[in-house]
């Protein structure tokens, strides 16, 4: 979890969040009693979740499926998350049926969501949300492959895939019309606990396209 303040504004981050499992078709606040308060800190929360919200469907074939009953939407939302990525390599193991189901989980519960949509410009597209009058903008990208139906396309729902002249010019234009730029991918090595030389590389470029907060996730180590 990271902790930043910029002109009085205060962001908490979290890294994978799943909730497959004993849990997973029981939602309950108790997961998050040990960070609810922590959490009320914060000015805004953002989480990656990295499980579709979910009941029945057919998941996809061939790799380690995550899933989770839709009611986590609202637990999330009463522990304090506000915004979520769902740029992962699990968003879509029950396809676009999983897909919308949490979108709209998400929805009900007042949970914004960045990183995946119905297609790809609107998986590609930024949030912009007010905190404490700053104009945050925020992007999500994965860069893990996975050789299931996954990523958005043009005219197929899914989640939002890492190009670098895409982030980058994405990321400029966010920065014309935000006070912070936060941009959050999934990316690196399982278990690995530094940074690869290509992900410094492109992190080096989305900064000098004005990114102000490069925030990863994936390999479940700080």
């Amino acid at each position: 979890m990271t902790g930043t303040s910029d002109k009085g504004c205060r962001l908490f981050f979290t890294g994978d969040i799943s909730f497959s499992g004993r849990n997973a078709g029981n939602p309950c606040m108790e997961v998050f009693a040990a960070t609810k308060q922590l959490f009320a800190e914060a000015d805004l929360v953002v989480g990656n979740l990295e499980s579709p919200l979910v009941e029945g469907g057919d998941p996809v074939a061939g790799k380690c499926i995550l899933s989770g009953h839709p009611g986590w939407a609202g637990v999330l939302k009463q522990s304090g998350i506000g915004l979520v990525s769902l740029a992962n390599n699990h968003l879509m193991d029950f396809g676009s049926t999983g897909l919308f189901s949490t979108m709209k989980a998400l929805e009900e519960s007042g949970i914004r969501f960045v990183g995946a949509g119905r297609n790809q410009q609107e998986a590609n597209a930024p949030i912009f949300i007010n905190v404490n009058v700053q104009q945050i903008a925020f992007l999500a990208r994965t860069s893990v492959e996975v050789s299931s139906p996954c990523y958005a396309e043009h005219n197929a729902p899914g989640v939002a895939f890492l190009n670098e002249d895409e982030i980058a010019a994405a990321i400029k234009d966010c920065a014309g019309k935000a006070d912070l730029v936060v941009v959050l991918i999934h990316w690196g090595l399982e278990q690995y606990h530094y940074p690869s030389p290509e992900q410094r590389r492109l992190a080096g470029s989305m900064i000098k396209a004005g990114a102000n907060i490069i925030l990863g996730h994936h390999p479940h180590v700080l």
